[in-house]
């Protein structure tokens, strides 16, 4: 955002700053309005810059993803692949950052698009933590419903509690898989991605 003083500033950091000042964080000088408004030109910049990194490794993550699989390796693959999940960790991170003025729910829902996209997948989840009922909820999925699981069952709940990457082929063939959400969706699961997103 931008204040009467000219200078551009994140927006969360500038709203903290101003709850209890009335000058420039850059200048010192009493502002003249406490009005903020948004920095397009610079907003735009930064999606473009970030458009062009995301671009730079979508064909490197897809190879890695879609590699055909040897008996049970598939899974080991990708979660040995160190250099990768930090490409898909800081892919994660900057999207975070470049969206840090809007909404949680926003956010997510933005990963998964990317996610979607880099991994050819017809549908995808967000599942989070509810410390209090051991259970996994998504709110972010392709039923436009909450769904809720205990936190140690299937795929998700394995990750959730394990913090592992699962690449499965067939998920029916994997007793992990708890094919419950499909019964009660109507969608029919083949194979499954499964990543964990760890907050600090």
């Amino acid at each position: 955002v931008v204040l009467s003083d000219g200078h551009s500033y994140e927006r969360r950091h500038i709203e903290t700053w101003l709850g209890d000042r009335n000058t420039s964080p850059k200048t010192g000088a009493v502002l003249p309005s406490n009005f903020m408004f948004p920095n397009h030109a610079l907003r735009n910049s930064i999606e473009e810059y970030f458009s062009h990194v995301f671009s730079v490794h979508r064909m490197a993550i897809r190879r890695a993803v879609h590699q055909s699989p040897r008996s049970n390796l598939a899974s080991h693959r990708f979660s040995s692949n160190s250099s990768l999940m930090k490409t898909v960790d800081s892919l994660m991170k900057m999207s975070l950052v470049m969206n840090a003025d809007r909404s949680a729910e926003w956010v997510l829902r933005s990963i998964i698009d990317e996610a979607k996209m880099l991994v050819g997948a017809e549908v995808a989840s967000v599942f989070l933590v509810d410390e209090a009922n051991q259970e996994l909820y998504s709110t972010i999925n392709s039923t436009a419903k909450e769904i809720r699981i205990p936190l140690t069952h299937g795929i998700a709940g394995h990750v959730a509690t394990t913090g592992e990457v699962v690449n499965i082929q067939d998920a029916y063939q994997d007793e992990r898989f708890n094919q419950a959400v499909d019964k009660r969706t109507g969608f029919r699961t083949r194979n499954i991605l499964c990543v964990p997103i760890k907050t600090k």
